[in-house]
């Protein structure tokens, strides 16, 4: 009997919608909808919405906390240090390994959406060349109306999957 759902991961299909007759929403809390038959949902008269601005901000966070794990093992480092390293160093710099600076180094980016474009403005702020690629972004190199060579307005270079891998 339900008329409003809210949910998040909870598969509404087609032969599920069929059987609720009074269905005219259904909320997803979260970015994605993808478990939610919109076809079926538009077929049947039910709106369906969701947050696309959900963890946009701590999702490109996490990116580059993840990035800088890997380049600068901060985890790592903190981890020694609390079991006494640095105080055994003969340096009063302490360092367990060399660190990598981003300042130059290339993202890539698979998929230009809110979460990416955010990230691209970080890892952009810390000097990194950033490319993206996705289907909007091999179609534009497809039809000419992209170019490897030139950046979009967020200073991000379209490119083919082959040459982000590069």
């Amino acid at each position: 009997d339900a008329e409003y759902i809210l949910t998040n991961k909870t598969p509404f299909m087609r032969e599920t919608l069929a059987k609720l007759p009074n269905l005219k929403y259904i909320g997803a809390i979260s970015t994605g909808y993808n478990v939610i038959d919109t076809l079926a949902a538009r077929d049947l008269g039910i709106t369906v919405t969701n947050i696309p601005e959900y963890a946009t901000f701590a999702t490109a966070q996490m990116t580059i906390s993840h990035l800088l794990e890997l380049t600068n093992r901060v985890g790592r480092h903190d981890r020694i240090v609390h079991e006494g390293a640095w105080t055994v160093s003969k340096d009063f710099c302490f360092t367990d390994g060399g660190l990598t600076e981003l300042l130059g180094k290339t993202l890539g980016l698979v998929g230009y959406g809110k979460i990416a474009r955010r990230t691209a403005l970080i890892a952009t702020a810390l000097g990194m060349t950033v490319r993206k690629t996705g289907r909007t972004v091999v179609q534009g190199l497809k039809d000419g109306s992209l170019s490897e060579e030139i950046p979009d307005e967020d200073g991000v270079y379209p490119s083919s999957m082959e040459t982000l891998l590069k």
